[in-house]
């Protein structure tokens, strides 16, 4: 059983629509609780090109971040409009999985449906990243929304690369960012106490 609120967003192909799979932390959340884990973890991470889509009882799912690559917007309004949450008590940790700078375009070269389909998609979901941390920043404002998304300057870190080396550098990165900002991390987030998470299925 989750001992957090979650919410996980995917993509139902069967369907059309997005998904997000929550725990059951409002009174009519009374359906995904009951889903394996391993479904929805499977679902959500079906990156397209990548990986295959991924077939359940309830539909064939594909990667959320195609629609939520960053998803602080849909936690910010499940906060205020589910939970009942007072915005002003709303404290955000945002964490992203490292920007590539060269995956953007000068503007001016053409692009080609086919060939560049993947290089536009990246486009879609960087533009809704920043749209989505934009927003929750104007509403929460800096001292209670914190965005960590280091910046992978060689565009080492692809999706498809997970041998060793690279694994280990993205510990590095991790480590260096902790030690960066655990001051504020530990000011934002830890040193105040917060109710425990009991689900209302319970």
């Amino acid at each position: 059983m989750c001992k957090t609120r979650l919410l996980i967003p995917s993509y139902n192909l069967s369907t059309g629509k997005i998904t997000v799979f929550k725990t059951s932390h409002a009174e009519d959340l009374m359906i995904d609780y009951k889903r394996k884990i391993v479904d929805v973890i499977m679902s959500t991470t079906a990156a397209p090109t990548y990986l295959p889509p991924y077939k359940t009882s309830s539909g064939t799912y594909i990667d959320g971040g195609i629609g939520a690559n960053n998803p602080s917007i849909i936690a910010l309004v499940e906060a205020i409009s589910r939970c009942k949450w007072d915005m002003e008590h709303i404290r955000m940790l945002s964490v992203g999985c490292t920007e590539a700078i060269d995956s953007s375009t000068t503007g001016r070269e053409k692009l080609t449906i086919i060939p560049d389909a993947l290089k536009v998609l990246k486009l879609f979901m960087r533009a809704e990243t920043q749209y989505s941390e934009n927003i929750s920043n104007i509403l929460l404002g800096n001292n209670r929304f914190l965005r960590i998304n280091p910046i992978d300057l060689n565009n080492a870190f692809s999706l498809d690369r997970s041998d060793s080396k690279t694994l280990d550098e993205l510990v590095v990165i991790g480590k260096e960012k902790a030690k960066e900002k655990m001051d504020l991390i530990r000011k934002m987030f830890i040193d105040e106490k917060v109710e425990t998470f009991v689900p209302f299925h319970r």
